[in-house]
């Protein structure tokens, strides 16, 4: 649980952590259905932030934090599973 709060923490509340490191422009565009992330922090029963992240874009190639990969993937393996 820990890691967890730990990247909650990182790459939404202090934002310590980069989720994108590198965004390039392409020349053609790709187009598909790309992953949004979308997360609300409350405080006191008050919502405090509320962001949605879309994962890709048609118009760039983006380097992503290998870390926020790694909480994304552990994410979408807890929405998953059964």
């Amino acid at each position: 649980m820990n890691k967890f709060i730990d990247n909650v923490d990182a790459f939404f509340i202090t934002k310590s952590e980069k989720i994108e490191f590198n965004k390039v422009k392409r020349d053609n565009q790709i187009f598909s259905d790309y992953p949004v992330l979308t997360y609300e922090l409350f405080l006191e029963n008050k919502s405090v932030i509320k962001q949605t992240i879309q994962i890709g874009y048609e118009d760039y190639d983006v380097e992503y934090n290998p870390k926020f990969l790694a909480f994304y993937e552990f994410l979408d393996n807890l929405v998953r599973t059964p």
